[in-house]
């Protein structure tokens, strides 16, 4: 997982800022859901407040950057992600990926292995997505990231985090397992 960003001051000291305890947000996010939603401006504890959820299980953490408004690349990140985690993810559709890395040929193979192993041999995945505004207008992107999320089956959970409103269709997913959305006004 990712580190949550520092603040100048504290990075140059090495340590994280305290944390704003959230039991209430917590407790939402602890119920049943597919997809979480946290949209809020910059500074109001989006990515702190994904840290925390994510604390509490393994999870497959992406902070996402323009490059990612290619599938590919998009596809890149979560699978190096999934590299990262004590028990890896992704590793056969990752071997696939480096072999062949032309989407629109090989898209349906890599998402239907890149399904497969997202899916834990017991309890729950979490996948944070921090900054999902950076796909915005990028339709394919999206368009892929909508059918991961919409066939990755009840056991893979995603929770999002963007500035303004989120460029995935929330409401679609609400049908795949419900969803929980928390705005600016709930993180203040």
């Amino acid at each position: 997982m990712r580190s949550p960003r520092r603040s100048r001051s504290s990075a140059a000291a090495g340590r994280l800022p305290p944390a704003v305890p959230r039991p209430r947000l917590l407790k939402r996010l602890a119920g049943p859901w597919k997809v979480a939603v946290v949209s809020a401006p910059a500074g109001y504890g989006k990515t702190t407040l994904a840290s925390q959820v994510a604390a509490r299980r393994e999870a497959l953490w992406c902070r996402l950057d323009p490059d990612d408004r290619e599938v590919s690349h998009l596809l890149g990140r979560l699978l190096a992600a999934g590299a990262r985690l004590p028990r890896p993810v992704g590793g056969r559709t990752l071997r696939l990926f480096e072999s062949r890395r032309d989407m629109e040929r090989d898209g349906g193979l890599l998402t239907a292995s890149l399904l497969d192993e997202l899916v834990p041999a017991r309890g729950e995945r979490l996948v944070v997505l921090d900054d999902v505004q950076v796909l915005a207008e990028a339709r394919e992107a999206l368009r892929w990231l909508g059918r991961v999320m919409e066939e990755s089956g009840p056991r893979v959970r995603f929770l999002l985090t963007c500035r303004g409103a989120c460029p995935l269709p929330v409401a679609r997913l609400e049908l795949a397992g419900g969803s929980v959305q928390l705005k600016a006004e709930d993180l203040e």
